[in-house]
């Protein structure tokens, strides 16, 4: 997994840019520059991986991430 993330950040570097569905919390803060927040099918919250996590804008947001830390 580290391998391939590694690879993932190189190439991002490179300009290229990745989608990638996770529920993995640690891998996302890991490897992710942006987060898209999705609930029933609707876009509830984006924006920079480490303020999605540190200051959730909305209700369900916190729910999720807490849910799951």
């Amino acid at each position: 997994t580290l391998l391939i993330e590694s690879k993932i950040i190189d190439l991002a570097n490179q300009g290229i840019k990745f989608l990638i569905a996770s529920h993995d919390f640690a891998q996302v803060k890991r490897i992710c520059n942006q987060v898209v927040f999705i609930k029933d099918g609707k876009i509830i919250e984006k924006g920079h991986t480490q303020d999605f996590f540190s200051n959730p804008k909305y209700p369900e947001t916190k729910s999720f991430i807490s849910f799951y830390e």
